[in-house]
């Protein structure tokens, strides 16, 4: 019985991946790539985050960017078929993003983007990106990607400061 349970837990699990897949593949999007450069040259500020909210209709972008210089985050929603701005909610905050903090800081020294970084990530691979994280841990400064592709959703994290794959962060 357990098996059995197992088995419609990881088939449901299974088509849940495809779903989505072709729902990226079939419809026009904007590229979320063009987003966040279209945030950054109008943005004061870092982009730190970025995912895909699959739960709304029209499916939503969600950014988050920290400006170290004002002490704010805000929070950017965008439709993904148009790249329209659907919502903005800045705030001020405290001091827990101390890794954030360090890996903007790399990366703002190095003139680097968000945007650019994660166009280094994904250079080359037929995936659709779910979900970008900036962070910081162990002294490495990274960016922790949700990818999809026909094998299914995988992680993978990209060293911001050799600009490269980290090989032993990638997994399904």
């Amino acid at each position: 019985m357990r098996w059995l349970i197992c088995l419609l837990l990881y088939s449901s699990i299974a088509t849940a991946a495809p779903n989505l897949l072709s729902v990226l593949t079939q419809t026009p999007f904007q590229n979320p790539i063009d987003t966040m450069r279209n945030i950054e040259n109008s943005t004061s500020g870092v982009i730190t985050h970025f995912a895909i909210d699959t739960n709304n209709s029209p499916m939503r972008y969600l950014f988050t960017v920290l400006d170290p210089k004002k002490h704010t985050v805000t929070q950017l929603e965008y439709c993904a078929v148009d790249g329209v701005l659907i919502k903005r909610k800045a705030t001020t905050y405290d001091s827990d993003k101390h890794s954030e903090l360090a890996a903007i800081n790399f990366i703002s020294k190095n003139k680097l983007l968000f945007s650019e970084l994660v166009e280094l990530a994904i250079h080359k691979n037929s995936v659709h990106l779910l979900n970008a994280e900036l962070d910081h841990d162990l002294g490495i400064s990274y960016l922790e990607l949700k990818l999809i592709d026909n094998n299914g959703r995988y992680r993978l994290a990209f060293d911001v400061e050799k600009l490269r794959p980290l090989p032993l962060l990638k997994w399904y």
